[in-house]
């Protein structure tokens, strides 16, 4: 996803979608599991509400976390792309004359800040996916720590 471009064709929209739907299929089971094999099953009931909320409010966090990051990149790309358009510009000068239109024109100008938008929007979706990518892989990290310990058996 982080190779998407404002071209893309849907299937490459549809396909990753699809992958992360069974793959989330895939993590929670094993997930629940993991989290009540170490409970009494009269704990379950609790332990199910305490796994249900902390799994809300962390997926709560991860959202509130992207959109903020998602806006700042955003904010970041739109003044990067947008920082040398000015009037004294060659490349823009150069483009409103073959679209035949003039720099000062409101209609250039929205058409302009309209192609800034979709820029800089794809970029920090980009910079977005990429991020979830590189907490993903770092949290792969810890998944050994989940192992079961063997129990040594001691015979005299």
């Amino acid at each position: 996803m982080s190779l998407y471009s404002l071209e893309i064709d849907p299937f490459w929209i549809i396909l990753p979608s699809v992958i992360q739907g069974a793959g989330l299929g895939l993590v929670f089971a094993p997930l629940s599991k993991i989290a009540f094999s170490t409970l009494s099953p009269d704990l379950i009931p609790g332990g199910t509400a305490m796994f249900n909320l902390c799994r809300t409010i962390g997926s709560s966090i991860g959202i509130a976390v992207i959109n903020t990051y998602f806006s700042y990149v955003k904010q970041l790309e739109w003044q990067s792309l947008g920082g040398s358009l000015s009037p004294d510009n060659k490349v823009l000068q150069d483009y409103a004359e073959a679209t035949g239109e003039t720099i000062t024109n409101a209609a250039f100008i929205e058409q302009i800040a309209g192609l800034l938008k979709q820029q800089s929007t794809m970029l920090a979706f980009i910079y977005c996916f990429m991020l979830m990518v590189f907490i993903y892989l770092t949290l792969m990290l810890l998944l050994p720590l989940f192992r079961k310990k063997e129990q040594s058996s001691s015979s005299p």
